[in-house]
């Protein structure tokens, strides 16, 4: 009786949230009618696969505040309206005056919601997410399915670009280019707005429409790690919003779900040219995170600044002294890692060729100044690649911190 009731209460509040929402939406209209001409510059979007790095990789990225941009949670769920963002940044101002009397309660009470999902994803409304909730204002996202086990809408999102249905598919993207238009409008105009989710995967035929010089970004990691760690996920969730489902089931599904996300990605990929995508291997981001966010920059012809510079260096040696608290066991849900590894060995093997051509060897320009790349050899999942174990500058000309 108790979870109906939790459950109840949630989706009670949901419905008063959105209530808010939708008139905050409707109010743009009158007072901000402006927003519809801003200009989305070359979004930067990540596409991978769940529990590949994406959030430590956005939060790395967000970091660069002068050109990039990203949605908090709170904003999400709070406030998809310019007029209630305004009203929570003049709060947040207002409050600081006080010494941040309502800040202070509000981060207490935010540890407290999120106690029981931190352990597997580190989450808070003051952190950024998977910019996708913003399609629960219109009832179009897969978290859903956590409260509506049975919701056929699951079928539609996860086959997104392939369904016929294009009249909803323009409703939902034009929905989110107007989220987006609207967070630069408030947070910055000029920068490049960057944005992750798993759930795009299924639109990126659609996004690469809606946004013609997005650039879109995949991290590769070994699909025995991945797939354990995502059906850890699901059942959390379920067992979070009381949402009760058989474990064959959720590993079924999974898997299902796993064998469009990896290979859509490189069907896609096989019609675009090579300068709209860039893919990694999740062991690269681990080992060194400089090199490969100087890659992307690289890659896309994103300026890198001194000071951004300087923070990826001192990332890099942050990462290194990092140890995850996380081992997911595939046996423990009756899938043996050879069987997973043998199922999507294929597609693995072909994002480690990507990785490798896109890698290359000989000089190439970054944002700071020449580099090489390509200049030592590492062992990898798939066999031997190139990989730039080389010297390099940093923008700022300074020595790099050393790792202790």
């Amino acid at each position: 009786m108790k979870k109906y009731l939790q459950k109840a209460i949630i989706l009670l509040f949901y419905g008063i949230v959105e209530l808010f929402n939708h008139i905050g939406l409707a109010l743009d209209n009158i007072f901000y009618p402006s927003y519809r001409g801003v200009i989305i510059k070359s979004p930067l979007f990540v596409v991978s696969m769940p529990r590949t790095g994406t959030t430590w990789l956005q939060n790395v990225l967000c970091a660069d505040r002068e050109q990039i941009t990203s949605m908090k949670l709170w904003e999400m769920l709070y406030a998809p309206s310019i007029i209630q963002k305004k009203f929570f940044l003049f709060l947040s101002k207002t409050d600081k005056s006080f010494n941040c009397f309502l800040g202070r309660r509000l981060r207490r009470l935010d540890l407290y919601l999120f106690r029981d999902y931190n352990p597997i994803h580190p989450s808070s409304f003051f952190g950024y997410e998977d910019d996708d909730l913003v399609l629960l204002h219109i009832f179009s996202n897969l978290f859903l399915i956590f409260f509506f086990p049975g919701l056929k809408l699951y079928d539609f999102l996860m086959r997104f670009d392939q369904s016929a249905d294009e009249k909803r598919k323009k409703k939902i993207m034009t929905f989110y280019r107007k989220c987006i238009q609207k967070h630069l409008y408030v947070f910055g105009k000029d920068k490049i707005y960057f944005s992750k989710s798993a759930s795009h995967i299924p639109k990126m035929h659609s996004l690469q429409q809606t946004f013609p010089d997005g650039c879109f970004i995949y991290t590769a990691r070994f699909p025995e790690q991945v797939v354990p760690s995502a059906i850890s996920l699901y059942i959390r969730f379920s067992e979070i919003f009381h949402t009760p489902v058989e474990l064959k089931t959720i590993t079924e599904r999974t898997l299902r779900t796993s064998d469009y996300l990896f290979s859509y990605p490189l069907e896609v990929f096989k019609s675009w040219p090579g300068n709209r995508y860039f893919v990694n291997l999740y062991d690269d981001l681990v080992e060194n995170i400089e090199r490969e966010v100087k890659r992307m920059y690289d890659h896309f012809g994103i300026p890198l600044s001194d000071k951004f510079s300087l923070f990826l260096a001192e990332e890099r040696c942050r990462a290194q002294s990092f140890k995850s608290a996380h081992v997911y066991d595939p046996e423990k849900w009756g899938l043996p890692a050879k069987e997973i590894r043998s199922r999507y060995n294929e597609a693995f093997e072909q994002y480690s060729r990507l990785v490798s051509r896109e890698a290359g060897s000989g000089k190439r320009e970054t944002g700071s100044g020449k580099r090489e790349a390509g200049s030592g050899k590492r062992e990898t999942g798939s066999g031997k690649r190139e990989a730039g174990s080389g010297k390099r500058e940093t923008g700022s000309g300074n020595p790099e911190p050393r790792c202790v």
